[in-house]
């Protein structure tokens, strides 16, 4: 940082050294203007104002600093004077970036300047206590983590290999991100330099990058001429949202002001039901859902007999949006390059040796026979889990038959195809279905129990299986008793499977729309060995670089101790530990340590 005052009619460059032909040439110097400087310290801003008398359009009137779009004070200034000093009180601020603006009389701003506040009210302390250390191959580790009073909030952990990091050290962190690049638009190299320096060196740096970075949330101009503040470009998306159009099958005609069944089947064989009514142009919204992977929405008229044949026109939801984040430019890297490619290819012919060591380890191979399957029993083994899977007194294959599925319901299709059902049908529409089975037993002479109803094996009741047709259906087992339903299933069982994958794009499900949507990802858990349990993966080669990885640790308690266990693998001699998190009440926890050998 330099200092000067330019003269009148001058036009001002610099040269970087090595690069001798390319100038940079400064801003020209006007008359017109304010000059605005802020020094920081730990306690204060002292601002100077620098202005002529001699136009009023450029009197400094007032000054204001706001923080996420929240102003935070506001300081009258004395008129007509060519110089003016001031301070503000920051050591009860919040830590962050405060856009300072000075205005005129008018409400018109004459100058800004960013300045970063750090008090460090942020910080959640935390201590690390390793309990036990084995740098021996496959040795076990205990560490803990202790922090004190009342604690409720999430944090990650993660233990690594820090001899096959690309850089030395993290470039970014919890703080830097949250507290800085996510408050000023252009490149910072190296903010978590910033955090990690607690010194004047570097509170001298981030005020000069708060000088050369500009201002990502908005312009006093736009803000002046709009009145008011402008909305953020991204919002919350209130997890998935679903949203359509339902109309009679092959027609224009909504299907008005009806209740419309939303099945919904999840990816991990689950399924939930929603009713939704529709309005005056069959518009249908539904919000704040959620479900993972792919899943399967079949939607159906609910009015059981007097049901009709739609069709349904899906809009974008919620998950559906895409947003588009700027580029980042690439820029001069000031790391040593030889380093990075020598660490990069490390890695690389890391990775192949393991490739190659997985490729010719061999577990003995066992080689049995057995007859083929019938189609049924493919179609069982493909739908059917757990105590489902157990013998049955009938079987309908709904996938391999060769049989015209005309009717309503499969209630109806049992009446004519399973006799020793029997099926009775009340309320105003006759959809009120209750079942009885002939062999199962009875609590009373004139009160037969009736039967349990199951659909892909989740307890229901007849009316929603009453909505799915005929065609929407793989597989149905009859049980005289089953030892999963409530009382043994005295009065028979009944189980219902709805076709999926290839079974449902090959069969006519026209009476019930059909679409598929791509939900939350699922989450798979680390696989982090441990070889006590597992006593024969001990002769295996252990290659790994990440020892453990704990993303979501959730504490809620009074001086939490957070016990980190793990296997060392066969070569690792060093550990490098980082745990983040952030608490209810605001304040992050930042904690980066390498672990090595004690030196003899």
């Amino acid at each position: 940082m330099i200092e000067f005052t330019p003269a009148a009619n001058e036009k001002y460059y610099f040269l970087l050294e090595g690069h001798p032909l390319t100038k940079y040439y400064l801003p020209d110097a006007t008359d017109k203007g304010i000059a605005l400087a802020v020094v920081t310290n730990q306690r204060e801003l002292q601002f100077e104002i620098h202005q002529s008398v001699k136009d009023p359009a450029f009197q400094a009137a007032y000054i204001i600093g706001q923080m996420q779009h929240r102003v935070i004070f506001r300081q009258e200034l004395t008129p007509g004077k060519q110089k003016i000093n001031g301070f503000v009180n920051t050591k009860n601020l919040n830590s962050g970036t405060i856009q300072l603006t000075v205005f005129n009389s008018d409400g018109i701003p004459l100058a800004e300047r960013l300045c970063f506040i750090d008090n460090k009210e942020y910080v959640q302390p935390a201590e690390l206590v390793t309990d036990t250390i084995s740098f021996a191959a496959k040795g076990k580790n205990h560490f803990s983590l202790l922090m004190k009073d009342t604690i409720v909030g999430n944090f990650s952990v993660s233990i690594t290999d820090p001899a096959y990091d690309i850089l030395p050290d993290r470039d970014n962190n919890i703080f830097s991100s949250l507290l800085l690049t996510s408050d000023i638009k252009g490149y910072v190299h190296n903010p978590a330099w910033y955090f990690r320096a607690n010194n004047d060196s570097a509170r001298r740096a981030i005020d000069l990058v708060m000088m050369t970075n500009g201002w990502r949330r908005f312009k006093w101009d736009d803000l002046i001429k709009n009145n008011k503040i402008p909305e953020y470009k991204y919002k919350d998306i209130s997890f998935i949202t679903l949203t359509g159009r339902a109309n009679l099958l092959d027609s224009k005609k909504p299907f008005a002001e009806k209740d419309l069944l939303i099945s919904i089947y999840n990816a991990d064989s689950t399924s939930t039901f929603q009713l939704v009514y529709t309005d005056a142009q069959g518009y249908f919204r539904i919000d704040s859902m959620f479900f993972w992977g792919n899943t399967r929405l079949l939607f159906s008229d609910s009015r059981g007999k007097k049901s009709q044949y739609i069709e349904v026109k899906m809009s974008a939801d919620s998950l559906a949006k895409q947003f588009s984040f700027p580029l980042m430019g690439k820029f001069p890297s000031l790391i040593n390059d030889s380093l990075v490619g020598f660490r990069k290819a490390a890695l690389a012919m890391d990775y192949d040796v393991i490739q190659k060591a997985s490729g010719i380890m061999l577990e003995g191979v066992t080689i049995k026979g057995k007859r083929k399957k019938t189609p049924t029993e493919e179609i069982e083994e493909k739908y059917t889990s757990g105590l489902f899977t157990g013998m049955s007194d009938q079987i309908l294959d709904l996938v391999n038959t060769i049989e015209t599925l005309s009717q309503r319901n499969i209630f109806e299709y049992l009446q004519s195809r399973v006799p020793s059902i029997t099926i009775s049908n009340a309320g105003p529409f006759q959809t009120d279905y209750v079942l009885y089975y002939r062999g199962g037993a009875t609590t009373s002479l004139t009160n037969p129990a009736p039967m349990v109803l199951y659909l892909d094996e989740m307890r229901t009741d007849a009316t929603i299986i009453a909505n799915l047709r005929p065609s929407d259906i793989a597989l149905v087992k009859v049980y005289s008793h089953f030892v999963g339903a409530p009382g043994n299933g005295v009065g028979g069982v009944l189980s219902i499977y709805t076709k999926k994958g290839e079974d449902l794009r090959a069969a006519d499900v026209s009476a019930v729309y059909e679409a598929y949507y791509k939900g939350y990802s699922v989450s798979k858990e680390f696989y982090s060995p441990d070889y006590k349990v597992e006593p024969a993966q001990q002769s295996k080669a252990d290659n790994r670089i990440t020892l453990q990885w704990m993303p979501d640790v959730f504490i809620s308690d009074v001086n939490p101790i957070i016990p980190l266990s793990f296997y060392n693998s066969d070569r690792t001699k060093q550990y490098k530990i980082v745990i983040e998190g952030m608490t209810t009440d605001g304040k992050m926890l930042l904690l980066e340590k390498v672990i090595s050998p004690k030196p003899f």
